[in-house]
């Protein structure tokens, strides 16, 4: 049983792809390894219903990685997507992602939320989302995956 896929980076490497089973590194490229000293740091798989955002595809974010942020909240309406950038506005922009990204490392900054760790986000899954169709500014965008820590949510 697969727990899930990893980005990880050895000392100086580039960025390989690992398979993890029971905490295990068991496949790498094709490889078979019983366990491989590395920093691992989870892809998560992201929903997002922002389709204001020049990033999205079939709701789904073509970024290889994406910003939450929301130092200190206390609810996900305090939260928000900084990589979020508006399809007008991107037009001008030479760099395109137009594919969906269905596992992303997803960087985070909301220490207040049961799913932080160490500037990364550890859900197996989150949703991105908006306060409206209409969504301009990153401002308008929020994390709904947020839970505070020792609030008594559900995780």
């Amino acid at each position: 049983m697969t727990i899930g896929s990893y980005l990880c980076n050895r000392m100086g490497s580039p960025y390989i792809s690992a398979v993890m089973e029971h905490n295990s590194i068991v496949a790498y490229g094709s490889k078979k390894y019983q366990s491989i000293k590395m920093r691992c740091m989870t892809m998560t798989g992201l929903k997002c219903n922002v389709t204001s955002c020049a990033s999205n595809a079939q709701y789904q974010c073509c970024r290889p990685d994406i910003q939450v942020a929301g130092l200190d909240a206390e609810d996900c309406c305090e939260t928000c997507c900084a990589s979020f950038e508006n399809k007008s506005a991107a037009k001008n922009n030479a760099i395109r992602h137009d594919v969906p990204n269905h596992a992303l490392q997803v960087n985070c900054n909301v220490f207040t939320c049961v799913h932080y760790s160490d500037g990364l986000c550890e859900a197996d899954s989150i949703c991105v989302d908006s306060e409206n169709q209409e969504t301009k500014d990153k401002n308008q965008t929020l994390c709904e995956t947020f839970r505070k820590k020792d609030c008594g949510c559900p995780v």
